[in-house]
């Protein structure tokens, strides 16, 4: 299995969730899938997953679960002063990071979540 990141064959077997296997990459530490799944599989997939007013009610929850991350992540790598989010929701993350003076940014396929993060937070696209 080859790394779609760094494209190193250094590879190995890490779990088996919903069917899809997860292999993680020695030289670069990415965690990938062997198959990815189609533009309409994934769409259903987070349409059946996910509640974005979710978000909104736990907005709390999430960024204090943030801070947290955000100080292990400082733990792990002191000097690290950018971030990127995959999957940033609303940008409760993004925004705390911010506070901390992280240089971060974010990737989100909702469009009305990323349109309410430039809102909320004047971010510039």
């Amino acid at each position: 299995m080859t790394c779609p990141i760094c494209k190193s064959s250094n590879t190995r077997y890490f779990a088996n969730k919903d069917g899809y296997l997860f292999y993680r990459c020695a030289s670069c530490k990415t965690l990938f899938i062997s198959n990815m799944p189609s533009q309409k599989t994934l769409a259903a997939y987070y349409a059946n997953q996910f509640s974005y007013t979710d978000g909104l009610i736990n907005e709390n929850i999430i960024r204090i679960r943030g801070k947290i991350i955000l100080r292990k992540l400082h733990q792990l790598a002191p000097l690290a002063r950018t971030l990127c989010d995959i999957g940033g929701g609303y940008g409760f993350f993004l925004d705390e990071a911010h506070k901390q003076g992280i240089s971060a940014f974010g990737v989100e396929p909702s469009r009305q979540l990323v349109q309410y993060a430039f809102k909320e937070y004047a971010i510039k696209s």
